[in-house]
């Protein structure tokens, strides 16, 4: 009977953190997009040297989307087949929700975490925001880095490298969240054993 109890206590916790989570990811989830922008800017030109962008905005019916424009000078044929330099467009989308998946998981299973005490939890929840910042700064930005070879590829201009749109897209996302959070969870361990006098 004690075990139902725990159990009991564990779904609640576990629906009340879920449920403050999406609730301030729901209010201030554009904020929280917009702080980005220049990161994902910087990033950009970090995963795609070659090119330039011209804008970074989110669009959409309440924001709902990333979109990236950027440029890069080419050798492009001309219609009597001659190579001759031009400046080649590239156009990349995402969808916003995807920024605050990142928290909602990361944070969500660093505060459900079973049989920990509260000092513990907030010790995982102070390592995992330099791993969300570095999640935050890489999905995006290589999602519409994707996009971008995807859009040259399709157009017959040189495109190239890993398909990062549809390798996040595919789940990558989820896992890299997954992932960080036994990160967060291993160092905080890590950091208690240091902690503890022996």
């Amino acid at each position: 009977m004690p075990s139902a109890g725990v159990d009991f206590r564990a779904a609640l916790r576990i629906l009340a953190v879920l449920t403050l989570l999406a609730t301030l990811l729901t209010a201030f989830g554009r904020t929280y997009v917009e702080a980005l922008l220049p990161v994902y800017r910087v990033m950009l030109g970090v995963v795609q040297p070659d090119y330039r962008v011209r804008s970074l905005l989110i669009e959409g019916n309440g924001g709902s989307r990333i979109r990236v424009e950027m440029e890069r000078q080419m050798l492009v044929k001309d219609a009597a087949g001659e190579l001759r330099p031009a400046v080649v467009l590239g156009r990349a989308s995402t969808q916003t929700g995807y920024v605050l998946l990142h928290p909602f998981i990361l944070f969500g299973i660093v505060l459900v975490w079973p049989r920990l005490g509260c000092r513990s939890r907030l010790r995982r929840l102070a390592v995992s925001i330099p791993l969300l910042l570095l999640l935050e700064a890489l999905d995006i930005p290589l999602a519409l880095a994707g996009g971008i070879e995807e859009t040259l590829s399709g157009a017959g201009q040189s495109g190239h490298g890993p398909d990062w749109a549809r390798l996040l897209d595919g789940g990558g996302r989820y896992a890299i969240s997954v992932a960080a959070a036994g990160v967060a969870s291993a160092l905080e361990t890590a950091w208690t054993r240091a902690a503890t006098p022996a």
